[in-house]
């Protein structure tokens, strides 16, 4: 059994890949702002030094982010892949151990089986004659 206060909180756990997913869309939604402010300013508006600094810094965030996004998307496909080989060999190596074993208690059991008629025939007859 599982405790309540457990339960409810493996309930409402929020998964690290769903935060930082959340996280990378708001880094980017933050980082559209500056874009957004240069294209919606009046052609009369001076262009601030503070605006170019905001576009220079957003545009490297913003390469970080996904740049990191891509290369995390690239390494879980390979890690997944590998994963996915590692337990199709020790599956396989499971069921090849096991069939063995199923063999040797089968061999095992039949030799058994041979020898024991053998030991009570001898005990009968040297039974029978004392």
């Amino acid at each position: 059994m599982v405790s309540a206060s457990r339960f409810r909180y493996d309930v409402f756990a929020v998964s690290t890949s769903i935060v930082l997913i959340a996280i990378a869309i708001g880094l980017l939604a933050l980082c559209c702002w500056p874009y957004l402010r240069i294209a919606l300013i009046h052609p009369s508006q001076p262009l601030a030094i503070t605006d170019v600094v905001l576009i220079i810094f957003c545009t490297i965030v913003g390469s970080v982010v996904i740049t990191l996004a891509l290369l995390d998307a690239f390494a879980y496909r390979g890690i997944t892949q590998t994963a996915d080989e590692q337990l199709q060999k020790f599956g396989d190596a499971v069921n090849r151990d096991f069939a063995r074993d199923v063999s040797r208690a089968m061999e095992t059991s039949s030799r058994q089986l041979n020898q024991r008629p053998a030991k009570y025939a001898t005990a009968l007859t040297t039974g029978l004659r004392s």
